[in-house]
């Protein structure tokens, strides 16, 4: 039986009667280089030895496999010096049989601002400054911007941690999506108007006295300027629902009697306006009341046959 001979980059590999694979030189002599004791060790020396072969040899699919894990992930050096090939060489391969980027493989800051439902990316960046986000440079640069990669463990992390930071209608239907709508139900987040229609305020005012004397705990959102939006748990409101360090005369205050007495205050400030002709603050005063009637109460306004008398001398005049 005639044995066969398998040629990897002018190397021929061949098996002896002693069951050893043998690597040597196609040109005579045909000294042995390798000795393998299988055909795949014997064909991946052949094939990584190409000082032999002046033609790189095709791609092997390890080759593929490790440059579609790695590429982005890794240095193209860094390849380059593992898989023995050249740069050139990386771009056509990813172009023509993989079909990726060096982008392909990593969240970029521009990629996950799509995933979070972000307007810009410079927002997910200032979360990495913050330490909200953990992330490191990529090993190649946009242009002369460099660029950031977020690791999938590290996304999933902050998420868990800090749910108010994403936009849950804005974000696309994604399992980073049902991450934070877990988180979500669980221990749902107030904006700082929820808050305080939960505690049953008319404004937001009394929310900063509550947190600069350390009865709410909150959290804020990183933006420009320190203006970030306040984000409270539910069970922080609740708690201090049951504790309420509040004075007693604000404790036994609602909603509704809030609202009443915020009208009547409004309604005596406009009819002393308009008693001493100021008519700007008239006006002010009584958009005040009808904003506070469309809160809670759906009363006739007293300023209605003013309104009415005024619409007449102008269409007299």
């Amino acid at each position: 039986m005639a044995q066969k001979i398998k040629f990897v980059n002018n190397l021929s590999i061949s098996r002896g009667k002693d069951g050893v694979f043998r690597v040597r030189r196609c040109k005579k002599p045909h000294l042995i280089l390798k000795e393998a004791p299988t055909f795949e060790k014997a064909y991946l020396w052949a094939h990584r030895n190409r000082k032999y072969s002046k033609k790189a040899p095709p791609w092997a699919d390890y080759e593929l496999e490790f440059l579609d894990e790695n590429y982005g992930r890794l240095s193209v050096e860094k390849i380059c010096q593992h898989l023995k090939r050249t740069p050139n060489s990386l771009k056509i391969i990813t172009y023509r049989k993989l079909g990726i980027n060096q982008k392909s493989n990593i969240y970029t800051a521009r990629a996950l601002a799509k995933e979070m439902g972000v307007a810009c990316s410079k927002t997910i960046v200032a979360w990495h400054d913050r330490g909200y986000l953990a992330g490191k440079p990529a090993p190649f640069m946009n242009g002369h911007n460099k660029v950031w990669w977020f690791d999938y463990d590290d996304i999933i992390e902050c998420l868990q941690k800090r749910p108010w930071l994403c936009r849950l209608k804005r974000m696309p239907p994604s399992y980073f999506r049902s991450i934070v709508k877990a988180e979500w139900d669980k221990d749902p987040w107030y904006t700082r108007n929820e808050a305080a229609n939960f505690l049953g305020l008319i404004t937001v005012g009394p929310i900063w006295r509550y947190i600069k004397a350390g009865w709410l705990q909150g959290v804020r959102g990183p933006s420009g300027g320190g203006q970030g939006q306040w984000f409270f748990r539910h069970s922080e409101l609740a708690n201090f629902q049951l504790t309420d360090p509040r004075p007693d005369h604000r404790k036994s205050a609602t909603l509704a009697t809030a609202v009443k007495s915020a009208m009547d205050t409004a309604e005596k400030k406009a009819f002393k306006a308009l008693g001493r002709g100021r008519w700007a603050q008239f006006a002010q005063w009584a958009n005040v009341w009808d904003s506070l009637n469309n809160v809670n109460y759906r009363i006739p306004s007293p300023f209605r046959k003013l309104k009415d008398y005024s619409n007449q001398g102008e269409e007299q005049q």
